[in-house]
């Protein structure tokens, strides 16, 4: 049954029982800002859909269990430090505003929510609220904002590709054993032989060896296969699945004659897509131009004026992912959620003309390189050399200073068709430089808006105005950086695109938080010394504060025999 956690605060705390210069310290420091300001920006609500609306035990607090989560990524924690410093850390209790006795968590409990919260919509809902409360907060601006994409890797080997036909064959043969051990023995002895007597052991190969091995495995998982195919409680196991995604993404079958008779010989595939299986223990990585995983696009705010800068938008993709792609629906996604720029600074991997002119249309200035495409030749002329209007639906002249005599219309509604008389321009001394086409009646030049766009980015880019504002953008190089540094984002904790998308939220959560308390615990008043607290606490303060501690510890007893009366006769005994 769901609960929000209660806004009640306990007077059982740790936090009452510390002397006054050590509840000053932590007034001033992180846990403050954490349990005054970060916890109320968790939208509990979020989750509510996940627990049954009027029966059943009262869930554990979502904001414990998101805070919890988050304070994981931002201090690198594992599980079990995690546990440890939330059941025996001052600090921890004091943040999630929990007193020692409400502070306990079974693992398993943490276990299972993640299992629930996993591709919920929630997860991407407590990064876009606590984030717009930050900014509200700290009165951000949003009208710069810089945009880049990293490599990361999940919990996985990095298999080649003899060691990935034996992990997956290894896998198959190992869950068939466990689940049907009945139908593993019509396995042939020589496959059990091969992949379950010394595991790994035929991956392990020279060089020299490894290409026959490789032709033994494509034989090996056809065969496989083959025995099952009209097995369906077999073909609905995972391992099984991913033997048959392997074979049809890396092997072919040759026949005699094209026939559909006795197959001739199982031959690899010369040319594998990126998408292809990778490892059968995260099979939603793909692979890229850095390698195996995925990719996270991330944009943050790069406002100079602001206190602080915070990520605006993190997005988990498949390796194999253009970047070209990414720019507008990123755009449209800022838009949606009220952050969208005014300017967006981008590396050269985002840019190109369609882009360009897409975000114009949006309202927002890209900036970013072109780098893709054919580059001019030297000493050639371009379309900038052209006298062309500004939405470039009509050339106005040439270089010459020559006019076009017609405008006209192709199959291509969005290409523009100047024609130039010829006997005008065989007369240009320029004719071998110039872009026009020769034609029998006519030249022409011929050209899209985006041909424009992009001839005109080549020439502003190349020079130092555009550079000097572009030197902006290598700033999110240095959150990358944090992100992978900090909070290890460069190879995750868990396996699966859903599992990697929920860590890697959670991560720049904890980023876009610590920013913010960083920022918050600057104003805060500074803390005097211990040393000079304590000499001015004298022995009354001193008595007065044992006074306080033993009172906390007995109106804590008297409140748990109340609550367990059955505790007083084991307390009599």
């Amino acid at each position: 049954m769901f609960r929000k956690k209660d806004p009640q605060l306990s007077l059982f705390e740790a936090y009452h029982s510390l002397p006054e210069a050590k509840k000053r310290r932590l007034e001033n420091s992180w846990p403050h800002v954490f349990r005054t300001e970060v916890m109320p920006m968790i939208p509990e609500e979020e989750f509510k859909h996940l627990y049954c609306e009027d029966n059943g035990r009262p869930n554990e607090p979502v904001s414990i269990l998101i805070a919890l989560s988050v304070i994981k990524e931002m201090d690198d924690l594992t599980d079990e430090q995690l546990l440890d410093s939330y059941y025996f850390d001052t600090r921890y209790q004091y943040a999630l505003s929990v007193t020692p006795d409400e502070a306990y968590l079974t693992p398993r409990t943490l276990y299972y929510f993640r299992e629930r919260v996993v591709g919920d919509k929630g997860v991407q809902k407590v990064f876009d609220t606590i984030t717009d409360k930050i900014i509200e907060t700290l009165s951000l601006s949003l009208g710069k904002q810089r945009l880049d994409s990293t490599h990361i890797r999940s919990n996985m080997a990095n298999l080649s590709r003899l060691q990935l036909f034996v992990r997956t064959i290894e896998t198959f043969l190992k869950r068939l054993k466990a689940t049907y051990p009945e139908k593993a023995e019509t396995i042939p002895e020589e496959i059990h032989k091969r992949y379950l007597e010394r595991e790994g052991y035929f991956a392990d190969s020279k060089s020299s060896e490894a290409r026959r091995r490789l032709n033994d495995c494509a034989r090996d998982l056809l065969c496989l296969t083959d025995i099952f195919s009209d097995d369906e409680a077999v073909k609905n196991l995972h391992s099984y699945k991913h033997l048959k995604r392997l074979f049809n993404e890396q092997c072919e079958v040759v026949r005699e004659n094209g026939s559909e008779g006795e197959c001739d010989k199982v031959i690899l595939k010369k040319e594998v897509s990126s998408t292809s299986l990778q490892n059968p223990s995260d099979p939603d990585a793909t692979y890229g131009r850095k390698g195996k995983g995925y990719k996270v696009q991330i944009s943050e705010t790069c406002d100079r004026d602001n206190e602080v800068q915070v990520i605006t938008h993190v997005e988990v993709q498949g390796a194999h992912e253009s970047d070209q792609n990414s720019s507008t629906p990123i755009i449209e996604d800022l838009e949606d959620k009220g952050r969208k720029p005014d300017t967006l600074y981008e590396d050269a991997g985002y840019g190109s003309g369609e882009n360009i002119i897409e975000a114009k249309e949006r309202g927002v200035k890209l900036i970013t390189p072109i780098e893709a495409g054919a580059k001019p030749k030297e000493g050639s002329l371009t379309l900038t050399d052209f006298t062309i209007t500004e939405d470039g639906t009509q050339v106005i002249q040439c270089p010459e200073g020559k006019m076009p005599f017609r405008h006209r219309k192709g199959k291509d509604p969005h290409r523009v068709n100047a024609l130039f008389k010829k006997e005008v321009c065989n007369t240009c001394k320029g004719l071998s430089r110039c872009p026009v086409s020769q034609h029998k009646r006519h030249n022409k030049l011929s050209f899209t808006r985006k041909d424009l766009v992009v001839a005109r980015r080549r020439v502003e880019q190349e020079t130092l105005e555009f550079k000097e504002e572009y030197k902006i953008r290598s700033g999110i190089e240095a959150t990358n950086s944090e992100l992978k540094r900090k909070h290890v984002m460069d190879k995750v904790w868990t396996r699966g695109k859903e599992r990697v998308t929920f860590a890697v939220f959670m991560k720049v959560t904890a980023c876009n938080i610590k920013r913010f308390m960083r920022q918050r615990v600057k104003s805060l008043p500074k803390p005097q010394a211990g040393v000079t607290i304590g000499a001015k606490e004298g022995l009354l303060g001193y008595a007065a504060r044992q006074i306080s501690s033993y009172l906390t510890y007995l109106w804590q007893h008297l409140f748990n025999l109340m609550v367990y009366p059955s505790n007083l006769s084991k307390s009599m005994a």
